[in-house]
């Protein structure tokens, strides 16, 4: 048999045979990373939401060509797992998994891997790659950080917080909402949200920031599958009050799960439980979808949505467990793909 030296390895698109292996090595990385009960999906798991009616997420596998097809297919050695991720400043990709068994490192697997998930990203209109990485994972943090990568949590003070599955059951059975306004999925005109997200950049005095546009917006919302969903709070009248941007994005451990980019509530109706019945109708979207997760990630000195967010039992998990928030912007992204 040849070694891992001789082999030849291919970075290709996952099939929905190759779940099986995608399963393997995701536990792989679970126990690299010490957390060896994380886990809780199947491989029909990942072949309902990769390739069933709706797509939760995308998948590259590195093949190893060499090897003899085992009871699992063709042999897995690597693999990139992503899925479509949208800011205020538009179209987004995020990394959830980017894993290499030990066997075949160092040998650029895992670049490639990374390579071709930029492009593919690209080619859909991704202007940013995010992801996240444990503090203790030196090597990991020097490699992105070589590539490009800017450490948010380090430079901005970005922090990772997680409301988990007992807390979504709990907020979507509250009755923490605010009966006279009207909390919707958004559709239509689209002109008073791009102008209410112009009032939140300035009040954070981010302004510079802020690239959305109302047809990037409606992109990523009428998309197959959409980018991201909004939720409106309206009045009777039909005023916007206030509104929540977020995606529908993909854990590794628990599959789908959800993603809050943005929470706005214009100042004069700040104190009307405007924002938690916004959250109210997510968790209940949360809980519909079988959700065990809802992530978000508020940076240092947003007192009131650190407040907000602790309040309705999100865990601080760059507190806890050390995450790292990191940005690849799209002229690192071309440079990576391209050196």
């Amino acid at each position: 048999m040849n070694s891992s030296m001789d082999r030849i390895v291919v970075i290709q698109k996952a099939e929905i045979k190759d779940c099986i292996g995608i399963r393997r090595l995701i536990q792989e990385l679970a126990d690299y990373e010490k957390m060896p009960q994380g886990p809780k999906i199947c491989h029909k798991t990942l072949e309902k939401h990769g390739f069933g009616e709706r797509i939760y997420y995308r998948c590259l596998v590195a093949v190893d060509e060499s090897a003899e097809a085992g009871g699992e297919g063709r042999r897995l050695v690597g693999y990139a797992l992503y899925h479509l991720n949208f800011t205020w400043r538009g179209r987004t990709v995020y990394m959830e998994d980017l894993y290499v068994s030990p066997a075949f490192r160092s040998k650029g697997i895992g670049t490639k891997l990374w390579k071709r998930l930029l492009k593919d990203a690209m080619d859909e209109g991704a202007c940013h790659c995010i992801f996240s990485v444990l503090d203790w994972n030196v090597p990991s943090l020097d490699f992105y950080k070589s590539k490009g990568a800017e450490d948010l949590t380090a430079s901005r003070g970005y922090q990772t917080f997680r409301i988990g599955k007992h807390a979504i059951q709990s907020i979507a059975a509250s009755d923490m909402l605010n009966r006279a306004i009207d909390v919707r999925q958004a559709s239509g005109d689209l002109t008073s949200i791009v102008a209410a997200y112009r009032e939140m950049a300035n009040e954070l005095g981010r302004a510079h920031e802020l690239q959305i546009t109302e047809s990037e917006l409606s992109a990523g919302l009428t998309s197959s599958p959409a980018w991201c969903d909004l939720l409106l709070a309206t009045s009777a009248t039909g005023e916007l009050l206030g509104f929540l941007l977020y995606c529908l994005s993909y854990s590794t451990w628990e599959g789908i799960q959800l993603y809050v980019k943005d929470v706005y509530v214009k100042p004069v109706h700040r104190r009307s439980k405007i924002a938690s019945s916004l959250l109210r109708s997510l968790m209940q979207r949360g809980e519909a979808l079988g959700c065990g997760r809802c992530d978000m990630v508020v940076a240092a000195g947003q007192e009131a949505a650190l407040e907000f967010f602790r309040h309705h039992q999100a865990v601080n998990l760059s507190e806890a467990e050390g995450w790292v928030h990191m940005m690849l912007e799209r002229l690192h992204m071309e440079a990576v793909i391209y050196s």
